[in-house]
C-alpha cells in the first residue's frame, strides 16, 4: 500500500476516497463505479496515468456532452472551493435561472446551460456561442428578459452587451463540494494554464475561469475551451502535463481528440462522427 500511496500522492482518486488502505479493494470499487470495467483490473501496480486514460475511459469520455445550444456563465460571490454542492440552491439569480429553465415552457427546451463563475474574475455574465458579455449586476427580475433575449437573439434591446475581448476562454470545474475530484484536480489546472499562458505571452488573449459543476465530474479534470468563433470543446481527464498541448491545439485551431469529450451544439452521434473524422479510433 505504501508504494501506491506514494505514487498517487494527492491525486484526485485518493482525495475522492481511495486512501492507501483501500487500494486492496480497488477492483471492486472500479467495477462498481465504472460498469464496463471488470474485476480483472486487479494489479496494484497499475499506474495513475493508465487508470485515467485506459480503455474504459475511451468508451465513456467521447460523446459525454449532452446536446445544448447556449452556455451562460453567471458570476456569483465566493469561489468554487467553498460553494455548496448545488449553487442553484444558493438563492439569487442562479437559482432563479434554474427554476425558470426547468418550469417555464418557453425556455425548458431551448438548450440553455448555466454555470457559475467567480465574481472576482468577471462581474459580467458571459454568453456563448455569441461571445458576449452582459452588463454586470444582474438581478432575479432580469431572468425572464435575459432568457428571452438569448433565445430571440435580442439581448441588446434590454441589456448592455459587448463582444468579448479575449480570443479564447477556458473554463475549469473546481467545484469542490459537488465532487472532491473536481476540487482537487481543477485548481492545479488553472494554475498551470495561467503559468503557461504567461510564459508564452498569451495572457491578454486567453481568459481562464474557475467554475461550478457543469457535468461529468467523474471525468475530472474537466476543461471547456471556447475559441474565437464561440465553438466550445469539452475535455476530460485533463492533467497538468496536458496543458501545453491543449494550448498548442487551441492556437492552431485544432481539437485535441485524445481527451475530447464533445462539443457544444453537437449530438452524441455527431460528436462520435467528428472524432472519427479526426482519426480517433477508440
Amino acid at each position: 500500500s505504501s508504494g501506491i500511496n506514494a505514487e498517487y500522492g494527492e491525486d484526485c482518486w485518493r482525495v475522492a476516497g481511495l486512501h492507501s488502505f483501500e487500494f486492496a479493494s480497488m477492483p471492486l470499487l472500479l467495477n462498481r463505479s465504472i460498469g464496463s470495467v471488470q474485476r480483472v483490473i486487479s494489479s496494484p501496480f497499475l499506474t495513475k496515468r493508465w487508470l485515467l486514460t485506459g480503455a474504459f475511459k475511451k468508451d465513456q469520455l467521447l460523446g459525454s456532452v449532452d446536446h445544448y445550444k447556449y452556455h451562460l456563465f453567471v458570476p456569483i460571490e465566493g469561489n468554487p472551493l467553498v460553494w455548496p454542492p448545488k449553487v442553484e440552491k444558493m438563492g439569487g439569480i442562479v437559482e432563479k435561472l434554474d427554476q425558470e429553465l426547468k418550469h417555464n415552457e418557453k425556455f425548458n427546451n431551448e438548450g440553455i446551460r448555466v454555470t457559475a463563475i467567480e465574481e472576482t474574475r468577471s462581474n459580467k455574465a458571459l454568453l456563448f456561442p455569441q461571445r458576449l458579455s452582459i452588463s454586470g449586476g444582474l438581478k432575479e427580475q432580469d431572468v425572464t428578459p435575459l432568457l428571452e433575449g438569448i433565445v430571440s437573439n435580442s439581448l441588446a434591446k434590454t441589456f448592455t452587451v459587448e463582444p468579448l475581448k479575449e480570443e479564447f476562454h477556458v473554463f475549469i470545474c473546481c467545484h469542490n463540494n459537488r465532487d472532491k475530484k473536481c476540487g482537487n484536480c481543477g485548481p492545479p489546472l488553472v494554475q498551470k494554464f495561467e503559468e503557461e499562458l504567461t510564459k508564452r505571452g498569451l495572457s491578454s488573449r486567453v481568459a481562464v475561469y474557475r467554475t461550478s459543476h457543469y457535468g461529468g465530474h467523474r471525468f475530472a479534470g474537466n476543461v471547456i475551451i471556447f475559441n474565437q468563433e464561440g465553438v466550445g470543446d469539452w475535455y476530460g481527464y485533463v492533467k497538468e502535463e496536458d496543458i501545453p498541448i491543449l494550448i498548442e491545439s487551441m492556437l492552431e485551431g485544432k481539437t485535441y481528440i485524445n481527451l475530447w469529450r464533445g462539443r457544444m451544439g453537437l449530438s452524441k452521434e455527431q460528436q462520435i462522427g467528428f472524432a472519427s473524422l479526426q482519426g480517433y479510433s477508440g
